[in-house]
């Protein structure tokens, strides 16, 4: 049995997450169990992983889950566009370049380095840190590459559309620290 989310109290499954998040069903692993990140009303969570590959670091990504009408749907991280409905099959072609989508899509152009922009070769990660309440999240995007890395803060609306709060750009050490993978 892969992961899943079960009603609260019950073991009825309520998500199956088993073609969603890397796991023994679809022949993937992971360096770690998808961590579970809940939004304080418990409405929404995040599942971070890491995919390992074995010419980088690997690459670590999030899918989020949100329950509306009782039941548990796939909510749109802040990089996808408007027309993705599912959550993608797990795994690293799904995570390159998250750092530079993030950057190119939230930030002005003069407050991050061209190095950014550039393809990961040793690794990009991207997470939900934490929900500071009910629909803001705050993303870490990190590329090993150029020890640099973003904290976005977004909040999300009954859409699904996210909206940029605030960011803080961290480059070596500082954003090293902040890894914590």
């Amino acid at each position: 049995v892969g992961p899943q989310i079960v009603k609260a109290g019950t073991s009825e499954v309520a998500l199956n997450l088993s073609d969603t998040l890397p796991s023994e069903n679809n022949g993937l692993s992971t360096t770690q169990e998808a961590e579970p990140v809940w939004a304080p009303d418990s409405k929404r969570v995040a599942f971070n992983y890491v995919v390992p590959e074995s010419h980088s670091n690997g690459f670590g990504t999030t899918v989020l889950f949100e329950l509306r009408n009782d039941k548990w749907v796939f909510l749109r991280s802040p990089l996808d566009s408007k027309e993705v409905k599912e959550a993608p099959e797990p795994g690293p072609q799904d995570n390159r370049n998250q750092l530079a989508n993030f950057a190119k899509r939230y930030l002005p152009k003069n407050s991050y380095s061209h190095a950014v922009l550039k393809a990961p070769m040793t690794g990009d990660f991207l997470k939900v840190a934490k929900w500071t309440n009910a629909d803001t999240a705050v993303f870490w995007a990190f590329s090993a590459d150029v020890q640099a890395g973003v904290l976005f803060k977004l909040k999300v609306d009954s859409e699904g559309n996210w909206k940029l709060v605030k960011a803080r750009v961290l480059f070596g050490k500082a954003a090293e620290k902040e890894q914590g993978w």
